[in-house]
């Protein structure tokens, strides 16, 4: 693959299947999205999502406190409607 073949359309691909982490990427399509990159604002507009969209799976998931508790309870049939 050559920085002239891969499309906008091919770049987006690339990102749904390997993520904003180009380092990650073979070489080949690595270098042809630089390329794209460096002269398209969709591709970087693109890649700034996908980066976004990284880092929000890559943190850990959370819950508003007393969450456990108030299932617990529901599941036990013991929810009054208080918090």
């Amino acid at each position: 693959m050559t920085s002239s073949t891969l499309s906008v359309e091919g770049f987006r691909d690339l990102l749904d299947r390997l993520g904003g982490d180009l380092s990650c990427w073979p070489a080949p399509e690595r270098q042809a999205a630089t390329a794209l990159i460096e002269q398209s604002p969709e591709a970087q507009q693109m890649l700034a999502e996908a980066r976004r969209l990284d880092a929000g799976l890559s943190r850990p998931p959370s819950a508003p406190k007393g969450l456990a508790d108030r299932i617990v309870k529901t599941a036990l049939g013991k929810d009054d409607g208080q918090d």
